[in-house]
């Protein structure tokens, strides 16, 4: 317990589930491992009581997530031209290229789930899946038409 409240407390809606970004890989030869959890909130030292901007991916990614999972509903098409659904693709393909061991994959799927974090006798609820996206999209100068 923190004598100064986090964002939570503020917020005119406070958050009640955990969110979960988590994301899939397609291998060279087409293998899917698990889903793979992107951990949102780095291991804190003592230098984060003075300075610790890391601890705003939580928030950023709940922002996003709730974007998109608002927007869900008027189909892909318009899901991957929202500039907050290509930040999140960009965000993971440089996650991916870096955690990744050779050969790098060809492409990924995300997802968002909810949880209620303290409960764990509930399965998390997949909320959203997005469609495969591949680790080097052609540049839209290179595309015909």
């Amino acid at each position: 317990m923190s004598a100064v409240p986090n964002w939570r407390f503020f917020a005119p809606h406070p958050a009640v589930h955990d969110f979960h970004l988590l994301y899939r890989t397609l291998s060279a030869d087409d293998g899917t491992p698990e889903w793979t959890r992107l951990s949102l909130t780095p291991d804190r030292t003592v230098q984060h009581a003075i300075w610790f901007p890391g601890h705003r991916l939580g928030k950023a990614i709940f922002d996003v997530g709730d974007e998109i999972l608002r927007h869900q509903s008027e189909g892909f098409a318009v899901l991957t031209k929202l500039p907050s659904y290509r930040i999140l693709v960009d965000c993971l393909r440089r996650e991916i290229r870096e955690s990744a061991e050779s050969p790098q994959p060809k492409g990924f799927r995300f997802a968002f789930a909810r949880s209620t974090g303290y409960d764990m006798s509930e399965e998390p609820e997949m909320m959203f899946i997005s469609p495969y996206t591949p680790m080097d999209p052609v540049p839209s100068h290179v595309r015909a038409g």
